[in-house]
């Protein structure tokens, strides 16, 4: 009975500590999803920007916001269709 009052206990305390972890709401997060969204990545000596893990980033692949990546001049991938 102990353990399983214990058990339900701990299940409670995980659950609420969840909703409530390091501060966050779900505002925030939304607002990291929309950021990483925005990310892309450039290289060193490209012209385009390319998603996470496409064939054609080099290892001198930078992350850097969609936006900023257009206003400087670089376009889209056509591979990764980022």
């Amino acid at each position: 009975m102990k353990r399983k009052l214990l058990a339900l206990l701990l299940a409670l305390c995980l659950a609420l500590s969840s909703l409530t972890a390091c501060g966050s709401s779900v505002e925030d997060e939304t607002t990291q999803v929309e950021d990483i969204e925005d990310a892309v990545y450039i290289t060193d000596t490209g012209t385009k920007y390319h998603a996470e893990g496409c064939r054609y980033l080099s290892n001198s692949c930078t992350e850097i916001d969609r936006e900023k990546a257009e206003d400087e001049g670089y376009t889209p991938c056509s591979v990764c269709n980022p």
